[in-house]
């Protein structure tokens, strides 16, 4: 007991020495970190962005207008009404020195540059060319929101004749082997399977940009294969090689960026503003939504026996999406409003029609359009796809007003192709009623 319970000594007291060297490291570091302060990089930076200190005050010419920035202290409690007074307090009691010398005129004129914001729309992308297994590629592949950045596009089709079933794909950009991948899902990498394609490109930022050939599925091989490619490979074989080629082609698909579509056919007496309806990143129900190029209206779908809550989408992971079959759980309308989600009774015209998307809307379906007499039905009325040059619209952009004012109501005569924009849908030229 007595080893146990040694009595306590000065020495045991005593601090270790590690704890004395950190004293006296701390020391020496902020002795070190002295030295580490470049002048000449101070002195460069001083005056860059607003006036601080005591040069702002300087430049404020008095010391109540100095503080402004962080409220009057005449207004706050528990101080004296008088200035002087209370400067002293942040002071410690003695009256603050706001003798400064002047600035030089380079440190009064520094300024602050950032990049413009262009605020350019939404691209959806088209593809046609794909036949057979790969008929399921053809359509509007619109771009998904609300994925954390990763860019994802999807299609969704109902087929079937006598009994009805879903198929969707997705078109993204596969960062590990640099590839735009088309397959049956958001994630993942090349899909050897029906009505899938890949192309290598790690240039492109976007699937209207690929330059480089499409890989696609060919039944007959039951692998993925490039036309061209297979051209030169038969060039020097046999005949019943290249009738082979001829008799079961491998499929060419194009690509095209599209921006929105246009409103054409507008009957008279109607509020709607004829003109580009631009994609908007949002997502309503599941499909993608439109904004008007001078903002008054949308383009939208909406459920006819849901609330307009249950439309809001919340972020997801990149590897989650609505499964196929639950957008087609419940009936509604595509509508053109002045707001996103309003109903039949507040829009200016809408559409029985349960697409995906607007590219998808029944030819036979017609437009019921309110006008000043009440509502009618628009036998012209349609919504033509508008591909978008992309290089073509940065050289003749100067801000985004000037878009907006070539878009405007004042002037539906616009030529949308100076823009950089032209009709694409299903490779015909826009209706009479069209641009």
């Amino acid at each position: 007991v007595q080893k146990v319970r040694r009595p306590i000594t000065t020495k045991s007291m005593e601090l270790p020495d590690e704890s004395v060297a950190s004293t006296k490291g701390s020391k020496a570091r902020k002795e070190a970190q002295k030295g580490l302060v470049d002048r000449d990089d101070t002195k460069s930076l001083k005056g860059a962005g607003h006036a601080r200190g005591h040069s702002g005050v300087k430049r404020s010419k008095n010391a109540s207008q100095a503080f402004s920035s962080v409220g009057s202290l005449n207004s706050l409690p528990g101080l004296p009404n008088n200035f002087s007074t209370a400067s002293s307090i942040f002071t410690g009691g003695s009256q603050m020195d706001l003798s400064v010398e002047e600035e030089d005129e380079e440190e009064a004129l520094a300024l602050i540059r950032e990049p413009t914001d262009l605020n350019l729309p939404e691209e959806d992308c088209l593809i046609e060319g794909g036949t057979g297994d790969n008929e399921i590629l053809n359509g509007l592949f619109f771009k998904l929101t609300g994925t954390f950045g990763v860019p994802i596009y999807r299609i969704v089709k109902v087929r079937g004749v006598f009994s009805t079933y879903y198929t969707d794909r997705y078109l993204f950009k596969d960062t590990k082997t640099k590839c735009w991948v088309i397959s049956g899902k958001p994630t993942g990498s090349v899909a050897i399977q029906p009505g899938c394609a890949f192309a290598e490109d790690d240039l492109a930022d976007r699937p209207g940009a690929i330059t480089s050939p499409w890989y696609m599925w060919h039944g007959a091989t039951k692998d993925m294969l490039n036309m061209d490619e297979e051209l030169e490979r038969v060039k020097n074989l046999d005949d019943a090689a290249k009738n082979a080629l001829k008799r079961f082609p491998v499929d060419t698909i194009t690509v095209k960026s599209i921006v929105g579509f246009e409103l054409v056919g507008v009957p008279p007496g109607s509020s709607l503003v004829a003109g580009l309806l631009l994609r908007y990143a949002m997502q309503f129900f599941g499909r993608p939504v439109y904004e008007g190029m001078s903002g008054a209206q949308y383009l939208y779908w909406r459920s006819s026996d849901k609330e307009m809550k249950d439309g809001l989408q919340e972020e997801q992971a990149p590897g989650d999406a609505v499964a196929a079959k639950k957008l087609f759980e419940h009936p509604g309308y595509w509508a053109i409003a002045k707001e996103v989600g309003a109903s039949k009774d507040d829009c200016m015209a809408w559409i029985e029609d349960d697409a995906v998307t607007p590219h998808q809307i029944n030819q036979k379906s017609k437009w019921q359009v309110k006008t000043e007499t009440g509502w009618v039905q628009s036998m012209e009325m349609k919504l033509t796809l508008q591909e978008w040059n992309r290089n073509d619209f940065m050289d003749d952009f100067d801000s985004e007003e000037d878009v907006k004012s070539e878009a405007s109501p004042t002037s539906p005569g616009q030529d949308p192709t100076k823009l950089g924009l032209s009709a694409a849908s299903k490779g015909k030229a826009p209706s009479s009623g069209g641009k």
